[in-house]
């Protein structure tokens, strides 16, 4: 657990009125944060990737809906990755969780942000590879929060899938994977912010 990122719901709230988002505050929850290593493949080969989980704060037993949080481009080395930079990088994430969804929030293959550094380059705006690996944090965010002690419980035929830029590359294909290598997880809603679809041009700029 990320510690000194159990916020209660007054923090957050103070957070995001010092952000200039107050429009979202007051908020229903405080939020409690984990960083995880998980199991994921790469080509059929078994890797380890990293990534954070975060949930509503809560005394009482709360049924949730998951949302899978895929981060635009943050670079492209172990440094990079959001559970590599604090606060900044669990931001989204908390938001999230505070208006009452478990999030999942994959740092991506290549990018380790804490622990044994990746051994190799991040496959950027690759579809496989990254489907895959988000598919597989969902699987690790309900493994981890079983095995944790939080009042949480999720319906994973309600699972919202939401990226932006390199996130919303990984949003789309996340979906498309979704019913062949996840097919307990039912996609109730999509969002890509701005995702790269023509990668020729983008390769060109």
């Amino acid at each position: 657990e990320i510690k000194e990122l159990r916020l209660d719901a007054d923090s957050v709230s103070l957070a995001l009125e010092l952000f200039g988002v107050s429009d979202f505050a007051p908020v229903p929850y405080g939020v409690r944060v984990w960083k995880v290593r998980y199991i994921t493949q790469d080509r059929g080969q078994a890797v380890e990737t990293t990534g954070l989980v975060s949930i509503p704060d809560v005394k009482d037993p709360l049924e949730v809906p998951v949302l899978l949080y895929l981060h635009p481009t943050m670079g492209f080395m172990d440094e990079c990755a959001p559970t590599a930079i604090g606060l900044e990088g669990a931001a989204f994430p908390v938001l999230w969780a505070s208006q009452g969804y478990i999030v999942v929030a994959p740092d991506y293959l290549g990018m380790h942000g804490w622990g044994e550094p990746a051994d190799f380059l991040h496959p950027y705006v690759t579809a496989e590879p990254t489907a895959v690996a988000s598919l597989d944090a969902l699987r690790a965010m309900h493994h981890f929060t079983g095995e944790s002690d939080v009042n949480i419980t999720t319906d994973p035929a309600r699972t919202v899938i939401w990226g932006a830029s390199e996130g919303g590359f990984a949003a789309l294909w996340a979906d498309r994977y979704a019913p062949y290598y996840a097919p307990e997880y039912g996609v109730s809603a999509v969002v890509a912010a701005v995702p790269p679809t023509d990668m020729m041009g983008l390769a060109r700029e």
